[in-house]
């Protein structure tokens, strides 16, 4: 389990003026790239889910839910995540500010000023009575990354069927991914990395690209590469290598 990080660009999430939820954003580091299995574990979420249902908290997550009033305003938190800690490091407002989120894979904490009050109302009493899905954005009508926390009943029939289509087709994108054997290769390499997280190369979803975030990054460069970059990677020399490390180039 690893600590929380604030997410950048968080924000509230609404639909037709209506108040739905929170993407509480997300940064390039290890806590964010980690999945949210531990998380999800907490709240009762199951780790292979589909649609909004397989996105949805258990009825006992609200005892894991905790609320903290504040001077300027309140906090939402999972209760596991040290806030004091955070709320200094990870959780200040900036000037202007009137939200700061954080999370990792096993926490999140919402911080709003009082000017957010209706809309942390609102997101409290849904997790009181189960009715939130949590999940990490990136498909359907929530395009940007980061943690998203919604009230699973507002969210709209057309984004929970985009969802659940996201879901077959992520399904499709592991089997993909598992067939280029590329983990099995970096690892027999002695590679190490954060994050190994794969994404469809091309607009017919036959061939897959990989965002890696690997150790030892004076010695190599994060980003997106293909499955041959990524064996060159595994043989010492290509794009993952920085320069002043390429000696089987020269």
């Amino acid at each position: 389990m690893m600590g929380m990080r604030r997410g950048r660009d968080c924000n509230l999430l609404g639909k037709e003026g209506v108040f739905i939820g929170v993407n509480l954003g997300a940064d390039y580091t290890a806590e964010h790239e980690w999945g949210i299995e531990y998380l999800k574990s907490d709240l009762g979420i199951p780790v292979e889910g589909v649609g909004i249902s397989g996105r949805t908290i258990g009825s006992e997550a609200y005892q894991h839910v905790k609320r903290l009033p504040l001077k300027d305003g309140e906090v939402i938190y999972l209760s596991r995540n040290g806030l004091d800690y955070a709320l200094d490091r990870e959780l200040f407002l900036r000037d202007g500010e009137d939200l700061a989120c954080g999370w990792s894979d096993s926490t999140f904490a919402i911080r709003a000023t009082k000017k957010h009050a209706t809309e942390m109302e609102t997101l409290w009493q849904a997790f009181q009575r189960g009715d939130v899905a949590v999940w990490r954005g990136g498909g359907g009508m929530f395009q940007n990354a980061g943690l998203v926390i919604v009230i699973a009943s507002l969210i709209p029939a057309d984004g929970a069927e985009a969802m659940a289509e996201a879901d077959r087709d992520r399904a499709r994108l592991i089997v993909a991914a598992k067939a280029t054997g590329i983990e099995e290769r970096l690892r027999a390499a002695k590679r190490r990395w954060f994050a190994l997280s794969p994404r469809w190369a091309d607009e017919e979803k036959k061939a897959v690209k990989f965002w890696l975030n690997p150790t030892e990054q004076d010695q190599h460069h994060a980003g997106w590469f293909t499955v041959e970059q990524l064996d060159e990677w595994a043989a010492g020399k290509g794009p993952v290598m920085k320069r002043r490390s390429r000696r089987a180039d020269r």
